[in-house]
């Protein structure tokens, strides 16, 4: 069966230095494989400009992903770079009527080759729910790759998902901390970092660490820890900031404040201060109208040379529950809200009536930011609290 691709291109052939008086003397195209320039199958030649709208047949070609090459040459005689687009031919409706998966099979992390993975088992149409061992593999991260065979001897592409496998328990219990090293912004390698201590079964690390060789700037701290089998866990990091040394005689001179949206330098609501190498702001004394929920309160600095400091944040909200939800499926209430920064406990509170009397609903049970109990008959109107403190 003949198969054609039909081909929309505009291929402009500019040569360097000279843009106008050229023509374009051939036009060829490929498929896949270069056969060198003048050796393609040509298309037709002499014009200043070609708008190619041509039927190119795919006949020769065998069913799956293909590249088809177009380039041009000029009167010169120099050939312009090839312009190149994917495709794909398909396979023919009855072929695959006639195709059945012959062998399944899988391998882990590296590829054997096609035909040398674990064989699972061969059918026609596979729905795949097989137990795969994996008591061969190390703990730890690993990829399972799966591909089949079909009939005509023609493996498809590897399917793949990554897994873990854990460390077995009593390995754990029988393991220790060695060695806690740490290091700034560039690994010098496991072993090679300062050290701080070892040999106890847990560790909680409360350690002052000196950041005096440290430049000022933005810097990467990094700590790791060995086991007794020497085997060193992943690092564990956090940024941090040194800041540069004020120079004498600099004073800050402006501050402003914004909450969540940076609005850009000098664009926030400047706080009135009395100029100093220090001032202090109290922070509940701005006036900041925001919606329900949680924000974040930026201030910044600028000195007396003109330079922005980066802004501090605080994390606060109004203390009303915002974005509440609620619904009710199989006979179950469900009440869900939006977790208030610094608001350990809620309230649901319940009425017959909207303008009613709320009063304390006792008969559901909290989650962190959710509440559940049975639906009510007749049904009745919430409210969800936030208690501080309590």
């Amino acid at each position: 069966m003949k198969k054609s691709f039909l081909i929309p291109l505009i291929l402009l052939l500019f040569c360097a230095g000279v843009l106008y008086p050229e023509v374009i003397s051939r036009i060829e195209y490929y498929f896949d494989a270069d056969p060198g320039p003048g050796n393609g199958n040509q298309i037709y030649p002499g014009r200043d400009a070609v708008d190619i709208d041509e039927l190119i047949s795919t006949a020769t070609l065998e069913p799956g992903i293909h590249r088809l090459f177009v380039r041009a040459k000029e009167d010169l005689d120099t050939w312009g770079l090839p312009r190149s687009a994917s495709f794909f031919v398909p396979y023919a409706a009855a072929a695959f009527s006639e195709r059945s998966v012959a062998a399944i099979e899988y391998y882990f992390d590296a590829d054997p080759g096609p035909g040398s993975g674990v064989p699972v088992y061969g059918r026609s149409m596979v729905d795949l729910d097989t137990a795969i061992s994996t008591s061969e593999l190390e703990p730890g991260i690993h990829r399972l790759y799966v591909r089949a065979k079909d009939n005509m001897d023609i493996w498809g592409l590897p399917q793949s998902a990554t897994f873990f496998v854990p460390f077995a328990a009593t390995a754990f219990s029988e393991r220790s901390v060695a060695a806690v090293e740490y290091y700034f912004d560039n690994d010098p390698g496991p072993g090679s970092g300062t050290p701080i201590y070892g040999s106890r079964d847990a560790v909680n690390l409360d350690e002052l660490i000196n950041s005096a060789p440290l430049e000022p700037g933005i810097h990467r701290l990094y700590v790791r820890a060995k086991d007794d089998l020497d085997i060193w866990g992943l690092p564990q990091s956090r940024s941090f900031l040194i800041p540069w040394e004020a120079e004498a005689g600099t004073m800050i001179t402006r501050l402003e404040y914004f909450v969540d949206a940076d609005p850009g330098f000098g664009n926030g609501t400047q706080v009135e201060l009395t100029p100093g190498a220090s001032v202090s702001v109290d922070l509940a004394a701005l006036v900041v109208p925001v919606e329900h929920g949680n924000h974040c309160l930026y201030i910044r600095a600028r000195n007396s040379e003109g330079d922005w400091g980066l802004p501090a944040c605080r994390q606060f909200s109004d203390g009303i529950p915002a974005n509440l939800v609620i619904s009710v499926t199989d006979g179950i209430l469900s009440l869900s809200w939006e977790d208030l920064y610094g608001i350990d406990t809620y309230k649901v509170f319940s009425a017959t009536l909207p303008s009613g009397v709320f009063s304390e609903d006792t008969g559901g049970i909290f989650g962190t930011s959710d509440w559940t109990a049975p639906a009510p008959d007749p049904k009745r109107f919430y409210q969800v609290r936030s208690v501080y403190g309590e």
